[in-house]
């Protein structure tokens, strides 16, 4: 509809983003339009959005506690949402870790280094096998 009385008709995605991005604490005015409804005006605050790159759980399976890590990308904060989310699942005692990272379209490099040096140690193997009979279940 509209960002700051402009018209967003002719507007790709990106370029709809670009205009409403801005400024911490500074607003943008939009018009939005729900279904058939009569168009309405928004006034919303700019401010940071965290997005949330590593979520954690602990599964039972098999009479086995299964921490569960889902890493979606590596960005600034992930090595830190990692380990915090380690932290937790490590907590309830679990007897192996998944670290998911299907559909992770990659990133910063050194977020990666820095989960390698929390689950890889020295002197220790790095990987081990072990033959499951059930596929594991989200």
């Amino acid at each position: 509809m509209e960002i700051n009385g402009e018209s967003t008709e002719n507007l790709e995605l990106n370029e709809a983003v670009l205009k409403i991005r801005g400024e911490k604490g500074t607003n943008v005015n939009l018009t939005v339009q729900r279904g058939s409804d009569e168009p309405f005006n928004v006034e919303v605050e700019r401010d940071e959005i965290p997005i949330e790159t590593v979520e954690g759980e602990v599964i039972e399976q098999d009479g086995e506690s299964i921490g569960y890590l889902n890493v979606s990308s590596f960005s600034e904060n992930t090595a830190n949402e990692f380990e915090t989310q380690l932290e937790q699942v490590e907590s309830e005692n679990i007897d192996g870790l998944v670290i998911d990272v299907r559909g992770n379209p990659g990133g910063y490099l050194n977020a990666v280094e820095d989960i390698g040096s929390m689950i890889i140690r020295a002197a220790s193997p790095w990987w081990k096998l072990k033959t499951v009979k059930a596929r594991f279940q989200k």
